[in-house]
C-alpha cells in the first residue's frame, strides 16, 4: 500500500505535499514558511506551537546537514524551534551517530533527526485504521492529480521535440557535420537547414516544461549557435567561380596550400589553429546533442 516510489514521485510542490502529509501523520500544525519568512533559509516547514522545524531535501549528505544546522543557528531559529528534522525524500542517508550544535542553541542528532521515506512508512503502518484511511485518501488524490499533470506536460514536450526534429533535417545535418569535420567545408543549403534548426531551438528552448529537457535544449542551442556564428567570418567561397546558389565554402582557403594558397609559415599556423578551434566547437555540439537526446529518452521514453 505504501512504498518509497509512490512517495518520492512527488517531486513538484514537495514542501506543500509533505507539510500536509506530516500534519496528517503526526498531528503537527506545520506551515510552509519559505514564502513567509525569508530568514528561515535553513528550513522549509515549521510548527511554532510544537516548536518543530523541518527541512525537506533530496540530498541529505553530511556536509549538507552540517550546513543546515550552521545556518539554523546563525539565523537564531532555535529561539522559535527546539527540534530540527531533515527529511530526505529521495533516499535516507546513513551517517555515523553524531551530535551537531550545542545545548545553548540546538542539539541535532544524525541518528534520530534525519528521517527518510522509510521512517514515514513505518509510522504510517503503526497508525490506527482511521488515520491510515485519511492518509491513503490524501495520497490517492495528490498522486493521481500529479500523474494527470505530468501526462499533459509529457505530451507537450513530446510534441515540441517532434517539431524540433522535423526542422532538423537529419540528412542535411549529417552531411553538414561530416564535411565540416573532415573537409573544413560546407554547402550553403545545408548550412541554412542547420541554422533553421538552431533558430528553432533558440525560440523554443524555454518552452520545454521538463527542467532537464529545458537545460539540455538550452545547452545545445548555445553550442550550435556559437559554432554557426563562428563559421560566418571564418569560411569563404571556394572555388571562386561556382554555378548555382548551393555554394561551397571553405575554412580560410587563402591560408590553405591545398586550396591554392602560397606556402607561408605564419598562415599555415593560423590555419591549423583555426582548424583546431573548429573541431573543438563541433565536439561541443556533438556532446550537447548527445546529452539532449539522452534527456529525451530519459524523460519522454522516445
Amino acid at each position: 500500500m505504501y512504498n518509497s516510489s509512490s512517495l518520492t514521485d512527488i517531486n513538484k510542490h514537495a514542501e506543500d505535499f509533505y507539510c500536509e502529509l506530516l500534519n496528517l501523520l503526526y498531528g503537527y500544525n506545520l506551515k510552509n514558511i519559505n514564502f513567509d519568512d525569508q530568514n528561515a533559509a535553513a528550513i522549509d516547514l515549521g510548527d511554532q506551537r510544537k516548536k518543530i522545524a523541518i527541512q525537506v531535501t533530496s540530498t541529505a549528505s553530511l556536509s549538507k546537514i552540517k550546513k543546515t544546522v550552521k545556518l539554523f543557528i546563525e539565523k537564531k531559529l532555535y529561539t522559535k524551534y527546539n527540534r530540527l528534522i531533515v527529511l530526505n525524500i529521495a533516499r535516507k542517508s546513513r551517517h555515523a551517530p553524531l551530535t551537531l550544535g550545542s545545548a545553548r542553541t540546538i542539539k541535532f542528532k544524525t541518528k534520530g533527526d534525519v528521517w527518510g521515506i522509510d521512517t514515514l512508512i513505518k509510522d504510517i503502518q503503526k497508525s490506527k485504521i482511521k488515520k491510515i484511511d485519511s492518509i491513503l485518501a490524501f495520497l490517492k488524490e495528490n498522486i493521481e492529480s500529479l500523474d494527470k499533470s505530468d501526462e499533459k506536460k509529457t505530451k507537450h514536450d513530446c510534441a515540441l521535440f517532434e517539431k524540433s526534429e522535423a526542422s532538423r533535417s537529419p540528412q542535411d545535418w549529417d552531411s553538414f557535420f561530416y564535411l565540416l569535420w573532415n573537409d573544413h567545408s560546407f554547402r550553403t543549403e545545408e548550412f541554412a537547414k542547420v541554422r533553421e534548426y538552431a533558430n528553432f531551438l533558440v525560440r523554443t528552448e524555454n518552452e520545454f516544461l521538463n527542467p532537464d529537457l529545458q537545460k539540455e535544449a538550452s545547452a545545445l542551442s548555445k553550442s550550435l549557435t556559437k559554432l554557426l556564428n563562428w563559421t560566418m567570418p571564418s569560411f569563404h567561397i571556394y572555388p571562386k567561380k561556382q554555378v548555382g546558389q548551393n555554394c561551397r565554402l571553405c575554412l580560410y582557403p587563402f591560408w590553405n596550400i591545398d586550396r591554392g594558397a602560397e606556402w607561408d609559415a605564419d598562415n599555415s599556423q593560423k590555419y591549423n589553429e583555426a582548424g583546431e578551434e573548429l573541431e573543438g566547437l563541433i565536439s561541443e555540439v556533438k556532446k550537447a546533442y548527445t546529452s539532449f537526446r539522452q534527456a529525451i529518452k530519459r524523460n519522454l521514453y522516445i
